[in-house]
């Protein structure tokens, strides 16, 4: 895991690279089918997505839980996205380079939402 990876992932928490079939048998929250739209409608940007689940905590961060979200590191020719799915209902895409976008139970259109910011924006 790169330096970039390790800092957008935090260090609340500790993860673990997972597969994408894994991460859709194990993730069942909000979003849930956001990785597979991308799959078939952004089939160059989902070859670029690198799976990630919490583990475990690293007791530097109070009140942090290990929780069922999934995250997806984007890393293409210098640029590094992290797509975060939060399990009861938020979608965040952000970076370090002032990206920050969400979306969530809020809208009528969560995953349409999303995939044209990620159009947009990747």
């Amino acid at each position: 895991m790169d330096l970039v990876t390790e800092e957008l992932l935090g260090d609340c928490q500790i993860f673990e690279q997972e597969s994408f079939h894994d991460c859709t048998k194990r993730y069942d929250g909000f979003g849930k089918d956001l990785y597979r739209i991308i799959a078939q409608k952004l089939p160059e940007i989902f070859k670029h997505l690198t799976f990630y689940k919490a583990v475990g905590i690293t007791g530097k961060c109070a009140g942090i839980i290990v929780g069922n979200s999934s995250v997806a590191i984007y890393q293409k020719n210098g640029k590094t996205i992290s797509i975060e799915l939060d399990y009861y209902d938020v979608i965040g895409i952000w970076n370090f380079d002032g990206l920050l976008f969400e979306t969530g139970g809020w809208s009528d259109t969560p995953y349409e939402d999303a995939i044209d910011f990620i159009e947009k924006n990747f």
